[in-house]
């Protein structure tokens, strides 16, 4: 997904999902495959390649439940096209809750970045009152999506505080 298409957003278990949080080519092509996204927000669509390097396929991940109290509540959707003229089709999906320790409230999430020394691994920062930090992504080789949060730094101070 490119930075131009990718809209950075608060994942706040207060606001309610809207359509427009979702990437609408990505809503768009779950559609054309009888699917309905249900999300309070894509958090990733791009291209990746497992580690074995033997197949390519398109990931989406969305955020479907950011009210539990310290992490999110993931669906990661796999397309599936075995050849060129072949229909896309759902391959492995992954649900994964991702623990931050962070309240939802005042998450925010940054757009997504593909790794330029690994095409299966891609990362997401992301920002709340308390910490900064980074969610590792990766395309394993039984196309399933793991993610990984890390903590980065403390967040720093609001500018009210003394320190």
């Amino acid at each position: 997904m490119s930075p131009q298409t990718y809209k950075e957003y608060a994942v706040g278990g207060t606001r309610p999902a809207t359509a427009s949080a979702v990437f609408q080519p990505w809503d768009n092509l779950n559609r054309d495959l009888g699917s309905n996204i249900v999300s309070y927000g894509t958090i990733f669509v791009g291209e990746l390649n497992t580690p074995d390097k033997t197949r390519r396929r398109l990931v989406g991940i969305d955020v479907v439940r950011p009210t539990q109290p310290i992490g999110l509540s993931t669906h990661a959707r796999v397309i599936v096209r075995d050849g060129s003229v072949s229909t896309p089709r759902y391959g492995v999906a992954s649900d994964q809750i991702v623990p931050l320790g962070v309240n939802n409230v005042d998450l925010i999430l940054r757009a997504p970045k593909k790794d330029p020394a690994d095409s299966s691994h891609f990362t997401i920062e992301f920002e709340s009152a308390s910490q900064r930090g980074m969610i590792d992504g990766w395309l394993k080789n039984d196309e399933t999506i793991v993610l990984e949060p890390r903590v980065t730094t403390p967040a720093p101070p609001s500018p009210g505080k003394s320190g």
